[in-house]
């Protein structure tokens, strides 16, 4: 995914603002990594450049 795609995602689960946590980057493409939501803690991974917001797979702090 690219990295100004940031700007347009937020978290399915609360609709908050996502960060990027611990990429595997090449020039301006996130390759591997977490998307992290600062609101409720939920965290959503980048794998073969492709974000994964399945809820089964992903960890939410309750």
């Amino acid at each position: 995914m690219k990295k100004k795609m940031i700007d347009f995602l937020a978290c399915p689960d609360c609709k908050g603002h996502l960060r990027i946590l611990g990429t595997v980057e090449s020039g301006d493409e996130i390759i591997e990594g977490i998307l992290a939501c600062a609101e409720c803690g939920c965290s959503y991974q980048v794998i073969d450049s492709i974000p994964r917001f399945i809820t089964e797979v992903n960890q939410c702090e309750d």
